[in-house]
């Protein structure tokens, strides 16, 4: 596969120490990076922020905003990282209600993910288009809220997308993770492989180091040639 690239992510979830990762990115070397900013409220952004200015990264292509984001703080991440592309979750999710008036000046910038419900096509045409959440995709593919998003997916603008891990226990449904276990929990990335936009971005709690060898493993099972 050419002109695509695998971007390493740095997640704020409660089970992902973004501190810690933030100090592998130059044991590592890390220049460009996923930025997933769903966990954390605005004082601990100032200390995220604080921290990565001091380290490797130069490009954060694609940022995961949070739904008390401003303006200004969207400005920043374009300005200092050259962000190019954003997502935010679907309006009937209502853990997250984002503030349209601080996105309006974005919204060719932005992308609507798929989470535990899909987006409607309203808000699709009103923004610049999907933010495919592949994990979510195949392990929610054949529940009754996911009917029609793979004619979304087809009649749409796919700009960015989420890779997490995904496993099938004891014959049970497969359910995504984002603390993967191993190589295996990315074999299903494969079969959505004519959908992968030019940025892929692993959303994982897991270590730089071990998302290092994951995509890796997604590379080479994906042909990728650059």
């Amino acid at each position: 596969m050419k002109n695509k690239k695998i971007l390493l992510g740095l997640t704020t979830t409660v089970n992902s120490d973004w501190v810690e990762k933030i100090k592998e990115i130059d044991k590592f070397n890390i220049e460009e990076i996923a930025l997933f900013l769903t966990g954390i409220n605005r004082a601990d952004r100032r200390k995220l922020y604080f921290l990565l200015e001091k380290s490797s990264i130069k490009s954060i292509p694609h940022v995961h905003l949070r739904d008390d984001m401003d303006k200004s703080e969207i400005k920043y991440l374009i300005s200092r990282y050259k962000t190019e592309l954003f997502n935010i979750h679907p309006i009937g999710q209502a853990k997250f209600r984002f503030n349209y008036i601080e996105l309006v000046d974005f919204m060719d910038k932005i992308y609507v993910e798929n989470t535990v419900l899909i987006p409607s096509q309203k808000e699709l045409d009103n923004c610049g288009g999907l933010c495919v959440d592949f994990s979510h995709w195949e392990s929610r593919k054949k529940k009754v809220a996911y009917a029609g998003f793979a004619d979304l997916v087809k009649n749409n603008k796919i700009g960015c997308c989420h890779i997490s891990g995904v496993r099938t226990t004891l014959g049970l449904f497969p359910r995504d993770k984002h603390l993967a276990g191993g190589n295996n929990d990315f074999n299903y990335v494969k079969k959505y492989q004519d959908y992968l936009p030019d940025f892929i971005s692993l959303e994982l709690e897991n270590s730089f180091e071990e998302q290092i060898g994951f995509k890796k493993y997604i590379e080479e099972s994906l042909n990728f040639e650059n």
